[in-house]
């Protein structure tokens, strides 16, 4: 893995940000030395526990999914197309790798697909994506090259995320915005051969926003941080996808007069706990969190 360097990621609601310290560590929460064990697949949370761990969970995956789209319009921009992380696919790459120092665009969650399909079939709503830092091809042949960049979303609309699983569905609220940064690093010697890696890691100091569940509503406070990485490559004919997260996240979620604690800790990509209240349930893979849980979790 490439030298990282210190990244910033917050969700603005409106204008205001409160001021919220993290650790830097990737660890489980605080509590969890003094938290109960259950296996995974023998319990889940008691039925008003799982909804606010069903919400929780959908803003989650709001913020995983704004960024990812964010990202995928960058990679895409700079490779004519050939290469998405969202879809992990890969063709052919007619043209050079040419990442720009800096660029501006919008991306609409309602958008479709070169096939007539929704491209983002959970999520609806716009936003605006600006980035900028420095694209350095290599030398002396320049077929590859390194880019780091900030990158800050705001939201031109209301977004609306909806779990496929659970139903439950987050709002990131207009004028909201989105702040962190990306590093890309790309070779594309000829156009059937070619890799491209991102890496960010992204810290949210705090974020509320609104949660439904059917006819259930609640208020959500969210924070944490996470380090994605997604490594593609493309030879004759084959392609490979590999992502790796590991991530730290706590939300607070209010659901009629009653608090609830819900801490997401994630070791690796399909290592997943959650703690409820202080009780440990985990760990899941993806697979177990929809079967188990009954939530999406990318």
């Amino acid at each position: 893995m490439h030298a990282q360097k210190n990244f910033a990621r917050s969700i603005l609601p409106g204008a205001t940000l409160a001021a919220l310290v993290l650790s830097a560590g990737c660890g489980s929460g605080s509590n969890s030395n003094t938290s109960e064990v259950h296996s995974a697949g023998a319990t889940t949370p008691p039925a008003e526990q799982l909804t606010s761990v069903q919400m929780s969970a959908s803003a989650l995956d709001a913020l995983s999914q704004s960024s990812g789209a964010a990202n995928d319009a960058i990679i895409q921009a700079g490779t004519s197309a050939s290469v998405s992380t969202r879809s992990a696919s890969g063709t052919t790459a007619a043209t050079a790798f040419t990442f720009s120092n800096s660029g501006t665009f919008t991306v609409d969650l309602d958008a479709r697909d070169g096939l007539g399909g929704d491209r983002y079939p959970n999520a609806t709503g716009t936003f605006t994506v600006h980035y900028s830092g420095s694209a350095v091809s290599s030398q002396p042949t320049g077929t590859g090259g390194t880019a780091g960049y900030d990158v800050s979303l705001t939201f031109d609309t209301d977004a609306v995320f909806t779990d496929p699983v659970s139903g439950a569905r987050a709002t990131i609220d207009h004028g909201s915005s989105v702040a962190y940064s990306l590093e890309i690093a790309w070779n594309r010697p000829d156009a059937d051969h070619w890799t491209l890696s991102s890496d960010a890691q992204l810290t949210v100091p705090t974020w509320s926003g609104s949660l439904v569940q059917g006819t259930d509503t609640a208020t959500g406070t969210h924070s944490g941080h996470a380090h994605e990485t997604h490594s593609l490559a493309y030879a004759a004919g084959a392609f490979s996808y590999v992502p790796t997260v590991v991530s730290h996240w706590n939300s607070t979620v209010v659901r009629n007069g009653i608090s609830h604690a819900v801490v997401w800790d994630r070791t690796s990509i399909d290592h997943i706990t959650v703690t409820v209240d202080g009780t440990l349930y985990g760990p899941f893979t993806r697979a177990q969190a929809a079967a188990i849980i009954h939530a999406n979790v990318h």
